[in-house]
């Protein structure tokens, strides 16, 4: 494990990183695999140039708020194709990394970092996506930075890390989607490991109680019964056993976990 300073005129301590590494469990494995970085906000927007994500801020999202009339395994592709172009529009929120992972090393700003209680959330976050090294992955960006946002909160929280999440685009605060829908033993064994495998469907269907049972009428904590666009998510599995394409159940997750930040807000 390296930390070296390249180009950024804050200091931090070599302490805030061994102290964050201390609270990190199974995450801690990849971190002696891994290289730290500090740099200015010049060089950050070179290494990961600024990006868009979705806004929730405005009303753009409550189109989510209607679920598709009809469904089915046949017509899944047709029906997430017309969400996802309607949801293009709403990727205008202009985001400037903190920090990022790429190829065995974790960049990081400290000059975009408010104050030493938001670091170690950073960090974190970054160190879910060195955990999963979605190179080649199945799922989307909303399905991984929420995930990161989730299992970083599962470390580190306080109202500095509250408020900034508070400030991020939407596919970021689907974190509450997982936190307030598992428990935290099923979100981190579970949907962490097949993440990392490239196979959350295949979570799904090991357990069975969703897409073969439908058991939400006996457990009302159970996440998708919240949501009225469980259907694109049973479509897609049908679709996927069917054809053996698991690309619409990740997508119809995605809209789902939009659909709760759409829901979400005050």
């Amino acid at each position: 494990m390296k930390i070296e300073n390249i180009d950024s005129k804050v200091v931090v301590r070599r302490e805030l990183f061994e102290k964050t590494f201390q609270r990190l469990t199974y995450l801690g494995s990849v971190v002696p695999k891994l290289s730290f970085y500090l740099v200015n906000e010049e060089t950050m927007d070179k290494i990961c140039p600024p990006r868009k994500g979705y806004d929730d801020e405005g009303d753009c999202l409550d189109s989510l708020k209607n679920p598709p009339k009809e469904v089915n395994s046949e017509n899944i592709d047709k029906v997430l194709g017309e969400i996802w172009e309607g949801l293009q529009r709403c990727k205008t929120k202009v985001y400037s990394a903190l920090a990022c992972y790429i190829n065995s090393s974790i960049y990081i700003c400290p000059e975009r970092i408010k104050s030493d209680k938001l670091f170690p959330f950073v960090l974190i976050h970054e160190l879910v996506h060195a955990y999963l090294d979605s190179k080649n992955s199945v799922h989307g960006e909303v399905i991984e930075e929420s995930i990161a946002n989730a299992v970083a909160l599962l470390h580190y929280r306080n109202s500095e890390v509250f408020e900034f999440i508070n400030g991020q685009s939407a596919e970021y605060k689907g974190c509450y989607f997982w936190l307030r829908g598992f428990h935290k033993d099923y979100l981190v064994l579970e949907i962490l490991d097949h993440l990392r495998k490239g196979d959350l469907l295949e979570f799904f269907v090991e357990l069975r109680y969703y897409f073969d049972y439908r058991p939400w009428r006996y457990f009302p904590w159970f996440w998708f019964h919240h949501f009225d666009f469980e259907e694109i998510i049973y479509a897609s599995y049908r679709h996927y056993q069917s054809t053996g394409n698991k690309q619409p159940f990740y997508k119809a997750l995605e809209i789902v976990i939009l659909k709760y930040v759409a829901e979400s807000k005050k």
